[in-house]
């Protein structure tokens, strides 16, 4: 499992747990900690606006292992994220 955050509070998460120490809003430092990374799921707790859904849309669009293709992220160009895998 990996989880992107800011590592505030890392002493916390149990030790399987990868983090993945960034700002997710810095969109250029995630894609390069990312680029060599495939998931089986992505799953966003911090995408709030559509702006937010967008940017994950970008990052994460592809990195799962699963081919979902369009149906996975439908509906995020209009603000709203719902997977349909």
């Amino acid at each position: 499992m990996f989880l992107v955050n800011r590592g505030n509070r890392n002493k916390e998460l149990p030790g399987n747990v990868r983090t993945i120490i960034a700002d997710i809003n810095d969109e250029a430092i995630v894609a390069e900690k990312i680029k060599d990374l495939d998931f089986d799921v992505v799953c966003d707790f911090s995408g709030f606006v559509p702006e937010q859904l967008q940017r994950d849309y970008r990052l994460f669009r592809g990195k799962e292992r699963e081919d979902c293709g369009k149906d996975c992220w439908e509906g995020v160009r209009g603000g709203l994220l719902s997977i349909g895998c």
